[in-house]
Parts: C-alpha cells; sequence; structure tokens
C-alpha cells in the first residue's frame, strides 16, 4: 500500500508542479498579487481583513457599516476567516510605514487565493493524470482566472476552490468529509446552495435515506457553526444578506400584464435546469458536472455579470475541455478575449486602477485613458 502511494506522491510533485509552464506562471502570479491591484483589494477588502486582526477579532461589519463603507466585505464569515489567517501568521513581522508594506500586505490577501488556485488545479489534474497538458493550459494559464485573482481583486477562488474539492470527495465517495468541506464552502458565498439539491439528488442513489439527511445536516450545521457569530448583526445583515447584487438574479424578467407580474428568466432557468437533471433515471459524474456548469453560466448569462463570477462555471467548462479530446479551444480563447475586453477596455474598466503601484502615471498616459475612459467604481 505504501509504494503506490509514494509513486502517486512523486507524480503529483513531478508532473503537476515541476513543469516550467507552472512553474513560469506560478511565479508571475505571486509578482502581480503583490503589485496589481484595484480599488475592491485596496481600499475595501484590505482594510476590512487589516481591522479585524489588528482590532483584536472585533466585528468588522459593524465598524464599517457605521462609517459608511457598505461594500467593504460582501462576503459572509467564512471567508473573512480564510482571508485573516495570513494576516494572524505574519502579524509579528507587519510594522507600520516602508515602501514594500502594501505589497506585503497584498501578498498576503492573495495567499488564500493561490492557495485555492493550486487546490482547483490539481483537482482538474488529478481528475485528468492523462491530460495535464490541457489543464496546464486551459486552467492554470487562464487569462480569467489571473484578472480575477492577482488583477482585479474579487475573492470567488476560495468558494470556488473549497466547493471543487468536495466535488473530489464526493466523487471519491468520502461523503462525510464532502459535506464538512462543503459546508465551510457555504460559508464563504453563498451562492453554492445552488449546488446543494444537485449534490443530494447525486448522493441519493449511493447512500441510504437516513445518512443522507445526516450529510446534509452536516454541511448545513457546518454552514451555521461559521455563519452564527454574525448572522444576526443587522451591519452583517445589511452588508452581506441584503447586499444590492443579491438582488440582480431578478433585473432581468418578462412583464406579464396586469398586477406587475413578471417572469423571472434566471430563478426560471434554476429551477428548470435542476428538475431536468433529477428526471434522469440515473446521475452519472460527467452528468452532474455539466448540469453544475450550466446552473452557474445561468449567473453570467441572465444576470449583469460580476467578474468573478465567470469562475463559478469556468472550471467546468475546461472539465469538459478535458474530458472530450477534440474540444474546439477556439470557444475558451473567444471567451478569455471577450472577457477581457469587456472589462479591461470597456466602460468598467479597471486597467489604470489595478496598475496604480507599479505605474502610478498611467491614468495620464491619454493613449490607454481612449481606451479606457475614467476608471469606475468597481462593484
Amino acid at each position: 500500500m505504501a509504494e503506490p502511494f509514494k509513486n502517486s506522491r512523486s507524480w503529483m510533485s513531478k508532473e503537476l508542479y515541476g513543469h516550467p509552464l507552472f512553474l513560469g506562471v506560478l511565479a508571475f502570479k505571486l509578482m502581480a498579487g503583490a503589485f496589481l491591484a484595484t480599488k475592491v483589494m485596496t481600499a475595501w477588502f484590505l482594510p476590512f481583513v487589516d481591522y479585524f486582526v489588528s482590532s483584536g477579532f472585533s466585528d468588522p461589519w459593524r465598524h464599517f457599516y457605521q462609517i459608511g463603507q457598505i461594500k467593504a466585505f460582501p462576503y459572509p464569515p467564512g471567508m473573512l476567516y480564510v482571508m485573516s489567517l495570513p494576516r494572524i501568521l505574519a502579524w509579528p513581522i507587519l510594522t507600520d510605514g516602508g515602501p514594500l508594506l502594501t505589497p506585503f500586505k497584498l501578498f498576503l490577501m492573495r495567499l488564500p487565493l493561490l492557495a485555492g488556485d493550486l487546490a482547483l488545479y490539481t483537482v482538474l489534474g488529478l481528475w485528468f493524470r492523462d491530460r495535464l497538458p490541457v489543464v496546464r493550459r486551459w486552467y492554470w494559464c487562464s487569462p480569467i482566472v489571473f484578472y480575477v485573482c492577482y488583477f482585479h481583486g474579487q475573492l470567488d477562488m476560495v468558494p470556488t476552490a473549497l466547493f471543487f474539492v468536495s466535488l473530489y470527495l464526493v466523487e471519491s465517495r468520502s461523503y462525510g468529509k464532502a459535506m464538512l468541506v462543503f459546508g465551510a464552502a457555504l460559508s464563504t458565498k453563498s451562492h453554492l446552495w445552488i449546488a446543494f439539491p444537485f449534490l443530494l439528488v447525486f448522493m441519493r442513489a449511493r447512500v441510504p435515506l437516513p445518512r443522507l439527511a445526516g450529510l446534509a445536516a452536516l454541511a448545513v450545521g457546518v454552514w451555521a457553526l461559521l455563519v452564527a457569530p454574525y448572522y444576526l448583526d443587522p451591519a452583517f445583515r445589511s452588508m452581506v444578506v441584503h447586499a444590492e447584487e443579491q438582488s440582480w438574479i431578478f433585473n432581468l424578467a418578462v412583464p406579464m400584464g396586469k398586477w406587475n407580474a413578471a417572469f423571472l428568466l434566471c430563478p426560471a432557468a434554476l429551477f428548470f435546469v435542476f428538475f431536468k437533471y433529477a428526471a434522469y433515471p440515473r446521475h452519472n459524474w460527467d452528468l452532474t458536472l455539466l448540469f453544475l456548469g450550466i446552473a452557474f453560466s445561468a449567473f453570467v448569462l441572465l444576470v449583469p455579470p460580476m467578474p468573478g463570477w465567470y469562475l463559478w462555471s469556468l472550471p467546468f467548462i475546461i472539465y469538459y475541455f478535458c474530458r472530450f479530446q477534440g474540444s474546439p479551444g477556439i470557444v475558451l480563447v473567444a471567451l478569455s478575449l471577450s472577457y477581457l475586453v469587456y472589462f479591461l477596455l470597456g466602460q468598467r474598466s479597471d486597467l489604470m486602477e489595478g496598475l496604480s503601484l507599479v505605474a502610478p502615471d498611467a491614468v495620464l498616459w491619454p493613449w490607454l485613458a481612449r481606451f479606457t475612459g475614467p476608471a469606475s467604481d468597481p462593484d
């Protein structure tokens, strides 16, 4: 038993993490993570985490709500715990002032995102050991992943990576561990509740109903344990539970005449996708990931998209590019290019803002301003 495990570790070390392309992109991500950042990271997330740690773990939502920063951290407490860990560990070496203090703090904020990035890469690599070049090319080198995590600064990599670790455990039939991780993922971002019924339907044919109920209770219990300390706080509820973005799912609607009734397209699509999945007599793994990918794609097809929301469905798309040889790579290239054009060169561009640490005068470059216009407040 020990020899296969030893060989497996050797394979992971050499093939997954020893390839020159992997190491080169890793170095680039580490460097970019310390020097590229928009207002989302520098003015909202970093000060929020900094206050939480430096204040002795006081309620940060209450503090930032009182000073009017209602968008400072629209994530549940699980995300705060994850993002605070590097800051806590580095507390003895942090000092006030100094030219490298901000890059170092940014580096600490990017460490959980890098850990999630590596975890997602590892899961895809373990699923597709015979197609690692495809995983490296389409996932590890993805410009969408780079922009979200190491330039713009959204934190969606954390729940996405935790979710895929739980999916790996489900596929490995380690259901108890999977629900522990999934409960933790739920505590970092609430959109993952969409996936919960899909997982229960998949496991229903594989475990008895009483055990399934226990597994569901385990996930909900972990979520409740991590969220409970802040859930009843009015400031937390205003900034997270009732955040403006939560209502965007209802924005795209077809009026239906009297009484201001409307057909809500995104919720209807999500219900349709789930019931279509549940109606299948058998639920294999490929089918489950296909429907999960379709469900999360609805959030960028039928809702005004946030930059980080593309991460929810992207790993599922890459899964199928790895799963089926001959998949047209031009599709992923077109998706990446259109994404970058929209978020870097469109009206919501934060290109100059993200370069402010390494090129403070970028906002004065006329040729760049013609393409991007004035940087708008990122959502």
